[in-house]
């Protein structure tokens, strides 16, 4: 099932100390962990509604850490970072793209 919000819950950024009006939605798939006081953390999705310059500094901090190889507590398996609003069109296109595995064209190409 898809996350809700209450409609109040999406006026201000969920970024911390920060209360600009949100504009992207940052999707992350993560793994199972720990959180900082040893409890165990299932593996799902989470989502976050931020202002621009929020989900700019969660994905770049997402990249680096991924780029250095860091494992966190609870590791981040993958993130989209999309648009409060999207397109009928959008929204099909962007479940044909997820699925199991990578799409292989088995025809072969002469």
């Amino acid at each position: 099932m898809a996350s809700s919000f209450h409609a109040e819950d999406t006026t201000s950024c969920f970024g911390l100390h920060c209360d600009r009006e949100p504009k992207f939605r940052l999707i992350t798939l993560d793994g199972e962990g720990e959180d900082s006081e040893g409890n165990t953390i299932e593996a799902g999705v989470g989502i976050a509604l931020l202002c621009r310059e929020c989900a700019i500094n969660q994905v770049e901090n997402a990249l680096e850490v991924i780029g250095e190889k860091v494992q966190s507590d609870v590791p981040t398996l993958g993130l989209v970072l999309l648009p409060l609003q999207l397109t009928a069109d959008q929204v099909h296109q962007l479940k044909e793209e997820i699925s199991e595995s990578v799409p292989i064209n088995r025809k072969s190409v002469h």
